[in-house]
């Protein structure tokens, strides 16, 4: 295949990695093989009447616009005006200002030390050397910018203070209970604030300045609140330094649920569940560091080190110094207490500093006020709801899977069939072999390890052969049990027999909540067998119901009214379904012909425009032309040119 003709393969099966759609159906190989017969998409299409294979001869048919886009978008324009000659990109050494001051911005630690040295860019075929600043026979040699240099715990002056015993706490709590803001962090041995164990409590109200509370002994609850967690008593390996841990839980309380103190912290909701966990509220949670940092930029990195060396060019101590990492870490509790309490009080001591920090670059930009109004009382909000957690219905899922289980056996069997053999399935390498060799279908993209049998090619192929649709279900069958009902009741909490999900307010850049371990928001609805996993969200009791509450469709009411859609808006007046009347609008049924599966595809159409959506993704999202996808979206003009200007 002659180097011209690339061009002319690329526009059949098109360039996933570019987003440029081609044939559906056709790859590399059948691509290859058309243009060496017929020379060029042009010729082919001219021919079209002499492709005999009556699958090729419709993708072919159907796709031709994309074919002829595909073309034009692979091809290389060599006519643009270049007003710079080839010497002109000749390697120069970089601008390291301006260079080191963008990846600083962009949080690239490792680049910002490697731009930031002595070392200077030199023309690859120079020897390279260091360049220092300093005078050598009266000449003069650049001085390049200095390593940028954070400040560690071994350079500044601190005063950092271990409570070692009760008469100690009682003096750090009398001096605690005048102090206006206070910087609080706790100590754990578990990233799950529900099954932990507290090690320690930090506490911070001056900067430089910080005490330690170390604490030991087993829990022992009186209100019942929560003591049904704390069963096991924790290993003594070390001297016990510091105060029983109910004696320093009862004397905290009233500290921690004044509402004379506003406490900082990072990542209070964290801290939040775990003292509520011991019977304590922390009453008034004033600012979260990890919230105002993500207020103030959504698409960055939010961590206390990242932070600490972005905003005040310090870095702390790790906690990976501490505990250690891999098959070698260990837990915070049997870190000695001198290190424990050097690191957690400078956690403390730099939260505070990030607070004043934040928030005056917050009250810069008029953004101090969302988060005073809505983001920090949130973190009250959604730690009672990890803390109250939802009753899952164990039995309900082992019925599911054992439902499951028979269906995926069903569709095993079908496959195997219909591939004439036994294989593993869930083998991409088998399954690229039963799909491409031994069935000769078109594989679609290939990777570094073999052809791609991911969702995309599978969609791509279904109406190839019967085998694709059975793989397809197979595979949402295996998910639906490995990844939710068997995910499920692992995530069920043994002590409390709910399922604490995490509520996240810093992921999505769009301000939305996303859910983790596990993942709540993603129960999956399409399918009958995926419907029925909502059935095992049960009440607490027969005294309690489940409520749903939601906004009908608030994104589209309010882009109705700026917009002016006269179709939008009269559905609303009239109080339609929304996505009923653009089913019908795009679809030219009348209401009762309406389907589900239309009402969803209607529903991606309402979402996908006013977020910009194009028609290529709305084209994919559909599984329709470019051009019907493109129909779809001139219908929604008045709608675009109020979004986006055209």
């Amino acid at each position: 295949m002659p180097p011209e003709k690339v061009v002319q393969v690329l526009g059949l099966m098109g360039d996933s990695s570019d987003n440029i759609p081609g044939v559906k159906g056709v790859g590399e190989k059948t691509a290859i093989a058309l243009i060496q017969e017929y020379g060029s998409i042009d010729q082919l299409y001219k021919r079209l009447d002499e492709i005999k294979k009556p699958k090729l001869h419709e993708n072919l048919s159907n796709d031709h616009e994309n074919a002829l886009l595909a073309e034009r978008l692979v091809t290389i324009d060599t006519k643009v005006p270049l007003n710079i000659k080839v010497e002109d990109l000749k390697r120069k050494s970089p601008d390291k200002d301006k260079l080191v001051g963008l990846l600083s911005g962009l949080e690239f630690k490792s680049l910002v030390k490697k731009y930031s040295g002595d070392i200077q860019a030199i023309d690859d075929d120079t020897p390279k050397i260091t360049i220092r600043a300093e005078r050598i026979e009266d000449q003069s040699v650049n001085q390049t910018e200095a390593p940028v240099k954070y400040k560690t715990i071994n350079d500044v002056d601190h005063h950092y203070f271990t409570i070692k015993d009760e008469d100690e706490l009682d003096r750090m709590l009398k001096h605690l209970s005048k102090q206006d803001i206070i910087c609080f962090d706790t100590e754990t041995d578990s990233t799950d604030p529900m099954q932990c164990n507290l090690v320690g409590c930090s506490f911070s109200y001056k900067e430089g300045e910080a005490y330690y509370l170390p604490v030991f002994g087993k829990h022992e609850s009186t209100d019942n609140v929560t003591g049904t967690l704390f069963d096991s008593e924790p290993e003594k390996d070390r001297e016990e330094i510091g105060v029983d841990l109910n004696i320093a839980v009862k004397k905290l309380k009233p500290l921690l649920e004044s509402k004379r103190a506003k406490y900082v912290g990072q990542n209070l909701k964290y801290d939040y569940i775990v003292m509520k966990n011991y019977g304590i509220e922390l009453s008034n949670v004033y600012f979260d560091s990890l919230i105002g940092a993500y207020i103030l930029d959504p698409e960055g990195r939010h961590g206390m080190d990242l932070l600490s060396e972005k905003y005040l060019r310090y870095s702390p101590v790790s906690i990976k110094e501490l505990i250690g990492t891999g098959k070698s870490q260990t837990t915070m509790d049997k870190v000695e207490v001198e290190k424990a309490s050097e690191y957690a009080s400078e956690d403390a001591d730099v939260t505070l500093q990030l607070y004043h920090r934040l928030k005056y670059e917050l009250e810069k930009i008029n953004l101090y006020k969302l988060c005073y109004d809505i983001e920090f009382p949130l973190v009250k909000v959604l730690g009672d709801m990890e803390f109250a957690g939802i009753k899952v219905d164990k039995q309900i899922l082992k019925q599911i899977d054992k439902e499951l289980v028979k269906l995926i056996d069903k569709y095993e069997t079908e496959i195997y069939k219909l591939a004439e053999t036994k294989f593993n399935i869930n083998s991409t390498k088998q399954l690229a072999e039963i799909l491409f060799k031994k069935l000769l279908l078109a594989p679609a993209r290939k990777t570094k390890t073999g052809y791609s049998t991911d969702i995309k090619v599978l969609e791509d192929l279904k109406n190839d052969h019967p085998i694709i649709p059975a793989i397809i279900d197979y595979r949402m069958l295996t998910k639906l049990k490995s990844t939710y009902v068997e995910g499920l009741m692992n995530a069920i909490n043994p002590k409390t027999g709910r399922v604490h999900t995490s509520y996240n307010q810093i992921v999505a850049a769009t301000g939305r909540l996303s859910s983790v371990n596990p993942n709540l928001q993603n129960i999956p609805i399409r399918t009958e067998a995926g419907r029925s996993l909502r059935k095992a969200f049960v009440p607490e009791n027969k005294n309690f119901k489940i409520m749903s509450a939601d906004y009908s469709q608030i994104e589209l009411r309010i882009m109705a009214h700026y917009a002016d859609d006269d179709n939008m808006i009269s559905a609303f007046k009239r109080s339609h379904d929304i996505h009923t009347a653009t089913s019908m609008r795009i679809f030219g049924v009348t209401k009762g012909q309406v389907t589900p599966n239309m009402r969803r595809k209607a529903k991606e159409v309402n979402f996908g425009i006013i977020y910009g959506i194009g028609a290529f993704g709305l084209a994919n999202r559909l599984e329709i032309k470019n051009s019907e996808a493109k129909d779809i979206i001139e219908k929604y003009r008045p709608l675009y040119k109020y979004l986006f200007g055209y």
